[in-house]
């Protein structure tokens, strides 16, 4: 009888462990999925107005990764910013229609492992306002 307990407990103890390594593992690759692209879309104001995505965790020192892929023809500009608009060195950078981009800046040599944003602008002052949307990134490979 109590060889069955035993076997009952470890059996128990072992899918526990599985459980929990598994949870585990999953924690770590989302903690470290700043590469991992997320949608945006905007209608980007009139005469160049900005429009921000939401904050991501920049990770390591690559440039960011911007994907524009429905605006109009003439593009986009992006830049990185801190989460709460603090410049971090980062150029205006064009993203024309279908274009993939590297956005350089330095948040993570300044700040370390910190919340970026990009600011999207229309690429030239139009009196209109215009839909963009794309992918993003705070941390890229080969950008």
């Amino acid at each position: 009888m109590m060889k069955h307990v035993y076997r009952f407990l470890a059996v128990g103890f072992a899918l526990v462990a599985f459980l929990f390594l598994g949870l585990l593992s999953q924690s770590n690759g989302t903690a470290n999925a700043s590469n991992v692209d997320s949608d945006w879309a905007f209608w980007l104001a009139a005469n160049q107005g900005n429009s921000y995505t939401g904050t991501r965790t920049k990770e390591n020192a690559t440039s960011a990764y911007l994907l524009n892929y429905s605006s109009s023809n003439t593009g986009v500009n992006a830049w990185v910013q801190l989460g709460n608009g603090t410049e971090v060195g980062s150029p205006k950078t064009h993203a024309g229609l279908g274009e993939e981009i590297g956005i350089w800046n330095n948040a993570f040599e300044n700040y370390g492992r910190t919340g970026i944003r990009l600011a999207i602008e229309q690429d030239r002052s139009l009196p209109f306002a215009m839909h963009a949307a794309g992918r993003w990134s705070p941390d890229s490979v080969g950008f």
